[in-house]
């Protein structure tokens, strides 16, 4: 699922971040928008602008569902062409209610540099590292254990369970590798590289490394007659793309595409993977179908996505929202114009890029 496979049954009385469940399964949250939230799905995106760029993304899972996500993030990241190098950083914090309750919050802290090597004029690589830190909090006050729940079903009375702080923090360390030429692109990522330490209970338990593949491709949608384009198909085009992310024994994929119909940017996928089984050898995993519709006014991005989920979660309930603005700066509009300063920049084709 978007809080990235916590495939876990909803009881309403119980909080699903119990506590040794928490520890184990703890995974992270997953953007429909993958593309529009560039730092968060790999490090080596950051300068694939060639200028500056702010970002801000939101999301709201299963808004209808007794336990309820919520993901908030704003990014920055600043191409510096002399040096070839990008320096970023991002904030998030993901918070998880039940039964209106807030019991579990995370929030990370992460600053990203790049480097941008030159293959030859058509092929780039952009090679990310990201460091950073993370706090998890635990509201124990407002969860519900099974001994506190009497016979006929009662609520009350003091738990048994403890914890040894209800605060951890670790540092993290994530990196990627992101290339690409004329119209295509092909990225890796590792997240957790050093498995941070989220345990409140004093002991070990690692948040598991994540592990993302990703790539496209673009298919120009302009028509050309006797040499000359027509018009109305300049700069519109379909991208396919793919993403596939492990992180623990989970396992994910995306396959959809975006049409850029300038100003208007839509984009339709799916998320699952069915030919490989998890937690329920007889489920298909199927995970949602995900439609977008985004519209870009000069500088500024805006998009907005919803989730139909596939699984066994009620639909009426299960839908999830997510709304992301981008905003790209123009500070370097005259750097190719200097003389001896005429980078050969290569425009990276993802999404929302452009």
């Amino acid at each position: 699922m978007c809080q990235f496979c916590i495939r876990k049954r909803l009881i309403p009385l119980l909080s699903i971040f119990l506590l040794l469940g928490l520890a184990v399964n703890a995974q992270d949250p997953q953007f429909s928008q993958f593309y529009a939230a560039p730092l968060y799905l790999n490090p080596a995106m950051a300068g694939n602008t060639y200028d500056g760029r702010a970002t801000l993304n939101y999301r709201n899972q299963w808004v209808g569902l007794p336990a309820n996500f919520e993901t908030y993030m704003v990014g920055y990241d600043q191409y510096i062409p002399s040096k070839n190098i990008a320096l970023g950083g991002t904030i998030r914090q993901d918070r998880s209610t039940v039964n209106g309750s807030q019991s579990f919050t995370n929030t990370s802290v992460e600053v990203i540099g790049s480097y941008l090597l030159s293959i030859s004029n058509n092929l780039k690589v952009n090679f990310g590292l990201q460091l950073g830190f993370m706090q998890s909090s635990l509201a124990f006050n407002n969860l519900l254990f099974s001994d506190q729940i009497g016979t006929g079903g009662t609520i009350g009375g003091p738990t048994a369970e403890t914890l040894l702080n209800d605060n951890a923090f670790a540092p993290d360390i994530s990196a990627g590798m992101l290339v690409y030429g004329r119209g295509f692109w092909g990225g890796l990522a590792l997240h957790h590289i050093n498995s941070p330490n989220v345990s409140f209970m004093g002991g070990k338990q690692h948040y598991p490394m994540k592990f993302s593949l990703m790539g496209g491709y673009v298919i120009p949608l302009e028509y050309a007659n006797r040499r000359q384009t027509v018009k109305s198909y300049t700069g519109k085009s379909i991208s396919p793309v793919v993403l596939f992310m492990q992180q623990g024994q989970a396992t994910q994929l995306s396959l959809g595409a975006y049409a850029n119909l300038s100003p208007l940017l839509i984009g339709i996928w799916y998320r699952g993977l069915p030919l490989i089984k998890q937690n329920d050898a007889q489920a298909i995993n199927h995970d949602a179908i995900i439609a977008m519709i985004g519209v870009k006014v000069q500088r500024l991005k805006f998009g907005y996505s919803m989730d139909w989920t596939l699984t066994r979660l009620p639909q009426q309930g299960a839908i999830s929202h997510e709304i992301s603005l981008g905003y790209d700066l123009n500070i370097y509009k005259d750097y190719r114009k200097k003389k001896k300063k005429k980078a050969q920049l290569l425009p990276c084709s993802t999404p929302w890029v452009n």
